[in-house]
């Protein structure tokens, strides 16, 4: 019998169909008195999460494909005494404040009333599926005393330097539940899948990723894909919310007085990332800017066709499953101290791909999952395009650099990816880091790749497309500004160097995650018939 014979056989053999079990980080949560002296302030709170609970109910209408739902609530980490704990030597116990153990009692409390008011509106009743667990730091309190108790610098991991916790931050309580949960036998066939918090699951783009995972995980070892931005319901594209990236800035003003998107230059911008950060669409040259164009045509450097890659968008929040060794080799990028833009889908599944754990031609975005995410639902203002100027555009340009740290113009490895490989075969550890490149070299050589990135970036959003928006006005402004290079560079770098730490350390924290019983972590373990 051939090889997939025998997986297509497997496939029908086992009867149960796997489940999603959802992670989604609630990250607008906000602890304020005002939720506790204002019953509009509570009410205001409740009907906002009451929508998006909702959607999560309704994906089990006609079968229960969503079982388990785990909502992050990150207040309590964010205000929890981190600085104290990493500066102690060891200890047994870690306390949390009283105050900020009510103030999440209470947001997680509101959370509850706003799923109560759900399930009465949607006429489905607690016992019934999904069950809703709501994750604060009072639930991480042992692994956190764990991790102190090893070593009480671990902790520093759970956050940026000087504990700046970016959006990415939440993926360490995301892998947690995937190492504990992919670790049990019973529990390890229901995929753990990830939703940003404006992304609105439907039950169909929910079975069509299942139905990817149940021949991905038969198939090989490593998988790491998602599903697609894009409304299920029409077949009219949205340029404003059909991408992992935004650009809501790039509009003119209609008779009206509106600011309606301008499709072509949109699609420009969008070809352009291709090359310079992550494929959003299916392009061909005829789309890059002129300037991208110039640049490619200079034949400077050898560079990698775009068109290599299968999927016409990148990997994102919109239904993200991984294998369970993805996230055991190589932990989330959750220690940067600056937001960059795909750092935890998209490049985290590059820099596997620099590893060899994973091809170009695998399987990255599902396009048959589509799953609806409203950015703007008020319509586009002025206000958010001058967001868009600070602070998005540098997010989207930390993006672009730290894609080029992981690969070279050809899609090598770099020195940077082959050091973390070297870390990940245990041919590098604590001992002999730079035994044979000095911190130095290696920091010398990815100043050099971030100040390329970051200069071509620049000429291509400088672009005459793009004359009249404010990326073109912001790059402007920015490429007579070396100090701006200087500090941007600098943090992408760092964050990237931190990030080594992190990897020479993971082995010792997913030692404490597997030692977590089921006793006193039974939302862990939840289990659904």
């Amino acid at each position: 019998m051939s090889f997939s014979a025998t997986v297509e056989n497997e496939i029908r053999v086992n009867k149960r169909q796997p489940r999603a079990i959802v992670f989604t980080h609630f990250g607008s949560v906000r602890f304020t008195e005002d939720l506790v002296t204002s019953q509009n302030a509570r009410n205001e709170f409740t009907e906002i999460y009451q929508r998006i609970i909702s959607k999560y109910l309704q994906c089990n209408t006609k079968s229960q494909v969503v079982p388990i739902v785990y909502i992050y609530v990150d207040w309590g980490i964010k205000n929890a005494p981190l600085e104290e704990w990493a500066g102690k030597t060891p200890q047994p116990v870690l306390n949390l404040p009283f105050n900020l153990l009510r103030q999440e009692q209470i947001l997680i409390q509101l959370l509850e009333e706003a799923e109560r008011e759900a399930r009465n509106e949607s006429g489905l009743s607690a016992q019934q599926a999904p069950r809703f667990h709501y994750i604060g730091v009072s639930r991480l309190i042992s692994l956190l005393n764990e991790l102190v108790s090893i070593d009480p610098h671990l902790v520093d991991h759970l956050s940026g330097p000087e504990h700046q916790f970016t959006y990415d931050s939440p993926k360490f309580i995301e892998a947690v539940i995937r190492i504990a949960r992919g670790f049990t036998a019973r529990l390890a066939w229901d995929p753990v899948i990830r939703f940003d918090e404006d992304v609105e699951p439907n039950p169909e783009s929910i079975h069509t990723l299942l139905e990817t995972y149940s021949r991905s995980s038969r198939e090989a070892s490593f998988y790491f894909f998602s599903g697609t931005y894009g409304d299920p319901d029409s077949t009219v594209a949205d340029p404003i919310n059909d991408h992992a990236v935004r650009t809501h800035w790039l509009c003119d003003l209609d008779q009206e007085n509106k600011l309606i998107p301008n499709n072509q230059v949109i699609r420009h911008f969008l070809a352009d990332l291709s090359e310079l950060g992550a494929s959003q669409i299916v392009t061909a040259s005829g789309l890059y800017t002129r300037a991208l164009t110039n640049l490619l045509n200079s034949g400077v450097n050898p560079r990698a066709s775009a068109k290599t890659r299968i999927s016409s968008q990148v990997i994102s929040g919109a239904g993200l499953i991984m294998s369970l060794r993805a996230i055991d080799l190589l932990p989330p990028f959750m220690n940067f101290g600056d937001n960059t833009l795909w750092v935890d889908d998209h490049l985290k599944r590059r820099l596997h791909e620099a590893l060899k754990d994973l091809g170009a031609r695998d399987t990255e975005c599902v396009a048959k999952a589509k799953f609806k995410q409203d950015r703007h639902p008020n319509g586009i203002t002025a206000k958010d395009i001058d967001w868009a100027k600070a602070p998005y555009f540098d997010r989207l340009l930390r993006g672009c650099i730290f894609r080029r740290l992981i690969s070279n113009l050809d899609d090598t490895p770099t020195d940077y990816s082959s050091l973390i490989g070297d870390i990940v075969r245990y041919r590098v550890t604590k001992q002999t880091l730079w035994y044979r490149k000095t911190k130095t070299q290696l920091t010398t050589e990815m100043k050099d790749q971030a100040i390329q990135r970051y200069d071509e970036v620049l000429k291509c959003w400088s672009s005459a497309e793009f004359i009249g928006y404010a990326s073109h006005e912001w790059a402007e402004q920015q490429r007579n500004n070396p100090q701006h290079r200087k500090a941007i560079c600098k943090k992408v770098v760092d964050d990237a160097l931190g990030y080594i730490n992190l990897v020479l350390d993971w082995p010792v924290i997913l030692r404490a995650i597997k030692r977590l019983p089921i006793v006193g972590h039974d939302w862990l373990f939840d289990y659904r018939d």
